[in-house]
């Protein structure tokens, strides 16, 4: 009988210490896994936390934001789109015109020609000069419509040298070119010089464009946004003035007309003559995106405006009031 209570003993013994051994196990396991649920926690703070970028914003907007502050966000970010900046590069384009007589071109280089266009309804339709391509005209530097009937246009021939071209028919025939010495051109080879009556002219800053209103009155865009005028033909300049946003200097029979870029004042095309602020000034309404960067033009003569931008036509018979 003793033998069988000392078995019963130690059958009894075990199940006491693997149940101290459990419970040592279980206790060592929980206190790990509330590190490793703490260091995710963490973790996932630290992955997933507010993003700055756009996407992530407007995901986190529509989720978290009322629909009220969705909204408004969506409206800024087309406005912002809206007033895309367009850089101040070297026009690809130029258009003049005289009374009803108008004349424009994309001014290509000397080994690629452009092309050039007539109107004679004040740019309501346009005919492509044909006889002008088979001249040997390349580079178009400068419009000059001087009547209703006759153009001169100065522009590179195929070895790249200046040449006055002349019709005296609205662009139906050409006559033979002539020795562009003695009028004002802008050759982009020799940036800091500009050709003129009086000879050769030295400026201080490297021209983008110039617009010649008579022989004397000269208006000229620098590469750094700068106009700089002179009314003596050349002799004298007037100090550099910046222009915020300045896009090109265009033709005209009277004052400056100048083409800036201010989406604080005007959505799309500012006109001034003059000065930046003048009272004198008109804005054209219309979208602008980086890629019209060098495709925007214009010309006036009296009350008549027309502006070229990107694949489209702008008239204004009313010095800028209205737009068709």
């Amino acid at each position: 009988m003793a033998r069988k209570y000392r078995v019963g003993q130690r059958q009894r013994a075990w199940p006491i210490w693997l149940s101290i051994l459990v419970i040592v196990v279980l206790l060592v396991g929980a206190g790990a896994l509330s590190v490793f649920a703490l260091k995710s926690v963490k973790e996932s703070d630290k992955n997933e936390g507010f993003s700055t970028t756009k996407d992530a914003f407007v995901e986190q907007a529509n989720t978290e934001a009322p629909a009220e502050v969705v909204e408004e966000a969506s409206i800024v970010e087309s406005d912002a789109a809206g007033a895309e900046v367009v850089p101040l590069v070297a026009p690809q384009r130029q258009i003049a015109q005289y009374e009803n007589t108008a004349v424009r071109a994309e001014v290509g280089t000397c080994t690629d020609p452009g092309m050039l266009e007539v109107s004679t309804n004040g740019g309501e339709t346009w005919v492509s000069s044909e006889s002008f391509t088979k001249t040997s005209a390349t580079q178009v530097l400068r419009l000059i419509p001087v009547s209703t009937s006759d153009i001169f246009v100065v522009a590179l021939n195929a070895d790249c040298e200046p040449r006055i071209y002349g019709t005296t028919n609205q662009g139906q025939n050409w006559q033979e070119p002539v020795s562009a010495v003695g009028t004002w051109y802008l050759n982009p080879l020799t940036p800091t010089q500009l050709t003129a009556p009086g000879g050769t002219k030295t400026i201080g800053c490297e021209a983008l464009s110039i617009s010649a209103r008579t022989d004397s009155n000269v208006d000229v865009l620098c590469t750094d946004g700068q106009i700089i005028s002179t009314t003596d033909g050349g002799t004298t300049w007037s100090d550099p003035i910046h222009i915020d946003g300045a896009l090109n200097v265009g033709h005209s029979n009277g004052d400056q007309v100048l083409m800036a870029q201010q989406p604080g004042v005007c959505r799309g095309i500012q006109f001034s003559a003059g000065t930046q602020d003048s009272d004198n000034s008109t804005c054209l309404e219309t979208e602008l995106l980086g890629e019209d960067a060098g495709q925007i033009a214009a010309t006036r003569f009296g009350e008549s405006i027309l502006a070229w931008v990107g694949q489209t036509q702008f008239i204004s018979e009313d010095g800028g009031q209205s737009w068709q």
